[in-house]
C-alpha cells in the first residue's frame, strides 16, 4: 500500500504544478541549469546516474516540454532514479513548474567496443580491408 502511495505522490509531482510560477525559458537556460545539476551530482558519489545524464542535452519540444534521449534501457533506469530531483531542480531554477521531461530510447547511438577476437578482427578489417588478404596469404586463424 505504501509503494502505491509513493508512486501516486511521484506521479503527482512529475505532472505540471498548477498555481505555481510558469515563466518562459530558453533552450540555453535549460541547458545551463541541466549542466549545473550534473555538476552537483559529482560529489554525491552516484557514478551510474552521473554517467547516464552526462553528455545528454534535454531538447525543448515545446514551451514547457523537454526530451532526453538515451542509448539503452539501462540508462533510462538510472535516469528514473534521478528524474524527480532533476525535475524539481529545473522547475525551481527556471521558475516554471509546468516543465515536463519526456524520454526516448534510440538504440544504436552508442558505439560498442570490439571484445572477442572475431569482433576485433572484423573491426580491423573494416578499417583496413587488406588485412583480410594478408590473413589468407599467411594462412592464419583467429584464436
Amino acid at each position: 500500500m505504501k509503494e502505491q502511495q509513493t508512486e501516486v505522490d511521484e506521479n503527482e509531482e512529475l505532472a505540471p504544478q498548477e498555481g505555481k510560477p510558469r515563466e518562459p525559458f530558453t533552450q540555453e537556460q535549460l541547458n545551463n541549469f541541466y549542466q549545473q545539476y550534473i555538476e552537483q551530482l559529482r560529489p554525491q558519489n552516484k557514478p551510474r546516474i552521473l554517467a547516464a545524464l552526462t553528455g545528454k542535452t534535454p531538447q525543448l519540444q515545446s514551451a514547457e516540454k523537454a526530451l532526453l534521449t538515451f542509448e539503452n534501457k539501462t540508462q533510462v533506469g538510472f535516469y528514473v532514479e534521478a528524474r524527480l530531483p532533476l525535475l524539481r531542480y529545473l522547475r525551481e531554477k527556471l521558475q516554471n513548474y509546468h516543465l515536463t521531461i519526456d524520454i526516448k530510447v534510440m538504440p544504436g547511438t552508442q558505439q560498442t567496443e570490439p571484445y572477442s577476437p572475431q569482433e576485433k578482427y572484423e573491426f580491423m578489417v573494416k578499417k583496413n580491408p587488406h588485412l583480410a588478404e594478408l590473413r589468407q596469404r599467411l594462412n592464419l586463424d583467429l584464436e
